[in-house]
Order: C-alpha cells, then sequence, then structure tokens
C-alpha cells in the first residue's frame, strides 16, 4: 500500500543590535524569521476534542508558516526605576488557527461547537510596556501593560482568538529573614483585562466577554530543620470571588472561569 508522505524544511534566522545612548538608556532592535510546520492534530483531526468539548475538523492541505518579526525596545535605568519599552510587528504568513462553523455540530454525544484550521497571512502590532520600582531593599512594585493589534492582511478584518488589552500592578515584599522564617516573600498582584472589542460580529458562537479585574495573593517561606529545607507557599487567586469568562478560553461557551481558588504547596 502507498503512503503519502510530508516533507517539511526552511531556516531561522535571527539578529540584533544594542546601543547605549547614554549609561541609563539603551536602545535595542531585533530582526528575526521564524517557521512551523503544521501540526498532526491541525492536518488531520476529525471528531471530538474531548478535552474542550469541541469538535475540530482538519485541513490535509495547510502549509508550513512562517514569521517576519521586528522589535525595537528602550530601557530606561534612573535610580530606584527600571521602565521598558517594546514594539513589535510580527508578519506571519499562512498563520494557522481555529475558524469556527456557525451551525454546531449534533453527534450521539450531544450538540457541540465545530472548528476547522484554516490559514491566512495575519499582522500582529503592539506595545508591551514595564515599570519597576524599588522602593527601598524590600519593598518594590511593577506595573505591566500590552497593548495588541492583530488583522487579517487580506480582508483587512480582525484576527480571531487575539489576546485582549490588559494591565497589572504587583507589589512585592521580601525578607530574608522575619522571626524564624527564612527568604519571607509576599506578593499582591491586581490584573484587568479589557474587553475585545476588535472582532467580527457574527464568526464566532459568542461575542468577547465582558472586561474583568482580578486580585490575587501570594507568600512564602523556609525553614530549617536540622539539614532539611522546607519551603512553604500560599496563595488565594480571584481573592473577591470575581465571575468572569476569558476570551482565549474555549470553556467560555459553557461556564465561568474558576472563583475564589485556595493553593497551598510544601516542598521538602
Amino acid at each position: 500500500r502507498s503512503q503519502e508522505y510530508k516533507y517539511y524544511s526552511s531556516a531561522t534566522i535571527s539578529s540584533g543590535l544594542v546601543y547605549w545612548i547614554t549609561e541609563k538608556l539603551k536602545v535595542q532592535g531585533n530582526f528575526s524569521s521564524a517557521w512551523r510546520a503544521p501540526s498532526i492534530n491541525e492536518l488531520y483531526s476529525n471528531g471530538l476534542h474531548g478535552g474542550t468539548a469541541t469538535y475540530e475538523t482538519g485541513n490535509p492541505n495547510l502549509l508550513t508558516e512562517r514569521s517576519y518579526n521586528t522589535e525595537v525596545s528602550a530601557i530606561l535605568l534612573l535610580n530606584k526605576w527600571n521602565i521598558e519599552l517594546n514594539m513589535y510587528r510580527n508578519c506571519i504568513d499562512n498563520f494557522i488557527y481555529k475558524q469556527p462553523i456557525n451551525t454546531p455540530i449534533v453527534t450521539i454525544r450531544g450538540a457541540f461547537p465545530q472548528f476547522l484550521f484554516v490559514q491566512q497571512n495575519a499582522l500582529l502590532q503592539g506595545i508591551d510596556a514595564t515599570v519597576k520600582n524599588n522602593i527601598n531593599k524590600n519593598l518594590s512594585f511593577n506595573i505591566i501593560g500590552s497593548y495588541l493589534h492583530a488583522t487579517q492582511v487580506k480582508t483587512n478584518l480582525p484576527l480571531i482568538y487575539m489576546p485582549a488589552n490588559r494591565a497589572a500592578f504587583e507589589l512585592n515584599y521580601q525578607q530574608p529573614k522575619l522571626f524564624k522564617l527564612l527568604n519571607f516573600y509576599a506578593q499582591s498582584r491586581i490584573s484587568y483585562v479589557a474587553k475585545q472589542n476588535r472582532f467580527e460580529v457574527g464568526v464566532d458562537y459568542v461575542d468577547p466577554p465582558s472586561a474583568y479585574g482580578l486580585i490575587d495573593l501570594n507568600l512564602g517561606f523556609e525553614q530549617h530543620i536540622k539539614k532539611q529545607t522546607i519551603k512553604w507557599s500560599f496563595g488565594v487567586n480571584n481573592l473577591l470571588n470575581t465571575g468572569y469568562r476569558d476570551y482565549l478560553s474555549r470553556y467560555r461557551y459553557f461556564a465561568m472561569e474558576p472563583g475564589r481558588n485556595f493553593i497551598i504547596r510544601l516542598s521538602i
């Protein structure tokens, strides 16, 4: 019996340049080109994906993805401040993604959303920003922001299933020794995820969910008992028990994300 073989090969390149304008201001640029062959599930899936409760259909005609990524970053160091701004433009030929099919598929297990693997040229461009400040030797905070604008090149329409814009504030406390606790740390994080307003109306089964904000808390420390090191960590995710749905989650069609979640870790 004859068999059909698929061969994929290409090259990956990367080049960069770093220039210190002053002792406290650095600018760097990078250009890279990478490729990715379609995975086996993207080519040949044809059935129910039990993990996400969706029906997926592969596409054996998919071609290799090729990206051309240009990045420019600026880093400013001022006493206790560290400010970084990163701008990028990523052109992807034959970008592979799942396209929703408007009509759910009905199987003996029930009705499920169905998706077809497709590809087209895409343009992803955006800005990532980080601001760090060391208030003192024990206390610091970070401000993080991300903006993404993703477009279908041929139609100039928004690209589906792209992360929504977001921002976060982190407050960190560290102490080498607190009473009898070693390497003590505590962190609080407040994050905000905006609603994804760039989408094609009527393409997905439901429109992107509303914006949401979360509060997470974490702390940890070490104990030395004889020659043994014991590490403890405690965390609370979604402290306020906010009800929300994440745009990138396939479960958002059926259910909300987890509510308040307590986590205890012990490492010996």
